[in-house]
């Protein structure tokens, strides 16, 4: 399948709903308090102790939840953490491709 170049700029989340990823990626960091990359740095860390990886992953959750548009769990086609912070990860990829 051949993509169009606007095509090839829309960001494809797995859940198949289409993102502006420079909209997504100021939203994540606006909406973080400017902590976006410092919080993934820690979730990711080798070194980060398991409280504090637990504490960023909650932060990380509740600010993609908010952006990426995902009910809490509790709600009617609401989605877990699991998958929210699995759209994270699979959005950051998107991002490393690119640069």
């Amino acid at each position: 399948m051949l993509f169009t170049e606007h095509e090839k700029q829309i960001y494809t989340a797995p859940t198949g709903d289409k993102y502006d990823p420079i909209a997504l990626s100021y939203s994540l960091v606006a909406q973080s308090g400017g902590m976006w990359d410092e919080w993934l740095d820690l979730w990711c860390g080798a070194d980060t102790p398991p409280q504090d990886r637990a504490t960023v992953a909650l932060q990380i959750a509740g600010v993609a939840r908010r952006v990426f548009g995902f009910r809490r769990f509790d709600e009617e086609g609401g989605r877990l953490d699991a998958e929210v912070l699995e759209a994270v990860h699979h959005f950051e990829e998107y991002l490393s491709k690119k640069a």
